[in-house]
């Protein structure tokens, strides 16, 4: 902290953050203690795939402020994920959505197995009011030339959508 700018961020990623939720917890406030002794403002950051993100881990990531980067499979979380997550999922970005203390952004991974929800999840992310969000290619495995069509014919989806969207 000595060494800290007069604005500093700390961060929370790395596996599932949330099974730590105490210590996050008891590092924020430290944090804010130490901060304000020296003057100091932190900002606060969490990567987390949802999952544990119940009403009082949003009380507290609210109350402070948080940025939060959401792991978010779209329409394929059924599949990659545990059953129903998509649901709770939609109705955790929903809240976060309209609370004005929280900064969502949702970040997608497709892999080629679940490329072709692509134009759907970013449609879906834009229904839900998600105004941030990053698409990102699984690169562990090889996308095959029907996988890598698949994938440009959903990205020519998405560019229809944004060019509607947006009147582009």
């Amino acid at each position: 902290l000595p060494q800290a700018r007069k604005e500093f961020s700390l961060n929370f990623y790395g596996g599932e953050p949330l099974l730590a939720f105490d210590l996050i917890r008891d590092v924020v406030e430290r944090t804010r203690l130490l901060a304000r002794k020296t003057g100091r403002r932190p900002r606060f950051g969490l990567t987390t795939n949802g999952s544990l993100l119940s009403d009082d881990v949003l009380a507290f990531l609210a109350s402070n402020r948080f940025s939060l980067t959401l792991s978010y499979d779209g329409t394929a979380q059924n599949t990659q994920r545990a059953r129903g997550s998509r649901s709770f999922l939609r109705e955790r970005i929903r809240r976060i959505v309209k609370d004005k203390r929280l900064r969502l952004e949702v970040n997608a991974v497709f892999s080629p197995e679940i490329a072709p929800s692509l134009a759907s999840t970013v449609r879906e992310l834009d229904a839900l009011g998600v105004s941030r969000f990053r698409t990102n290619l699984d690169s562990s495995e090889p996308w095959s030339p029907q996988a890598r069509r698949r994938l440009k014919s959903e990205l020519r989806r998405v560019g229809q959508w944004a060019g509607e969207r947006h009147r582009l």
